[in-house]
């Protein structure tokens, strides 16, 4: 802005001078806003995101996670996700895989009194499956 024009707007009064800076304030925080833009937070893909050293990635990572109340993995109340087990007439084979021995040198023998249940662990195998050769 040039000396005339600050001195013409001086003189239209302080609602036009306010008027103004209004104005220059709302255009500082539009331009404020562009410049923080990147891929995280608007649609330009991670490739045009400002180069940044991996020291600065790390430290970003950091406090992302120090943000974060959550902790990683499943969270407290969330239903888990696990195969349901097969019906008895499905399951081919079956063993116990006991330890053979400890290290004070008692030799297990699969008379030893068990403490509750044991610990159930299916394995699927596909078969061998065999091309047709025509």
């Amino acid at each position: 802005m040039r000396r005339e024009d600050a001195e013409a707007l001086v003189a239209q009064g302080a609602d036009a001078v306010l008027e103004v800076v209004r104005l220059l304030e709302e255009r500082i925080d539009e331009l404020e806003r562009l410049q923080r833009r990147d891929s995280t937070n608007s649609s330009p893909p991670p490739s045009r995101d400002p180069p940044s050293t991996r020291q600065q990635r790390r430290a970003l990572a950091r406090e992302r996670a120090k943000k974060s109340l959550r902790k990683p993995g499943g969270q407290p109340g969330h239903e888990g996700k696990t195969r349901e087990r097969p019906d008895p007439e499905q399951i081919s084979a079956g063993f116990d895989h006991l330890p053979v021995g400890c290290e004070c040198g008692h030799v297990f023998d699969g008379a030893e009194q068990r403490v509750g249940e044991p610990v159930v662990h299916h394995k699927w195998e596909l078969p061998v499956i065999a091309p047709d050769v025509f």
